[in-house]
């Protein structure tokens, strides 16, 4: 991150944070980090699925039993939960 040479400001997510060297990391001090308890907080990088409209009709079925499995709580949501990056969780499993 050239902010860290530069001595000035800059926004990242988690996951460029953690996988950062820390020669640039200790050049750094985070100032605010976003987290799930509060819904309005601007710096909480919801993630969303969507399904296209244009999608092929003969695939739909497709495309709809990936959003189920996305949305369950032992399919997509149980990687979504235990995925980390060197040992540290970067998302959170969609609120229910």
């Amino acid at each position: 991150m050239e902010a860290a040479l530069l001595s000035e400001y800059t926004l990242t997510d988690l996951s460029t944070w953690i996988k950062s060297p820390d020669s640039v990391k200790s050049g750094l001090v985070i100032f605010k980090r976003g987290e799930d308890d509060d819904p309005n907080d601007p710096l909480l990088n919801a993630a969303h699925a969507s399904f296209g409209a244009r999608a092929s009709r003969e695939h739909a079925h497709i495309g709809e039993a990936f959003m189920d499995w996305l949305a369950s709580v032992e399919g997509g949501q149980a990687v979504i939960r235990t995925f980390t990056i060197k040992g540290q969780v970067v998302v959170t499993e969609a609120p229910r």
